[in-house]
């Protein structure tokens, strides 16, 4: 997960505290489920080919961005 801070000058990788426990799954997995039933063109809409990880790492590569046409160094 990626927290913001509202001051929009930050964001934090949140780690996972501890593994799931029994059969609970994360919200990625829990909505992917769910569009299983609706057929792999609404799997294919929500996921564009990523997985849980794929979208953390879209999601920071488009701040890095952002913040490097902003003068932003981000590692």
């Amino acid at each position: 997960d990626i927290a913001k801070a509202n001051t929009n000058k930050f964001i934090f990788a949140m780690k996972q505290a501890i593994a799931p426990l029994y059969n609970s799954k994360n919200d990625y997995d829990i909505y992917l489920g769910i569009l299983k039933h609706f057929g792999d063109n609404a799997v294919n809409a929500f996921s564009e080919g990523r997985d849980m990880m794929g979208w953390i790492k879209y999601f920071y590569e488009q701040s890095k961005e952002k913040g490097e046409k902003m003068g932003i160094k981000m590692p």
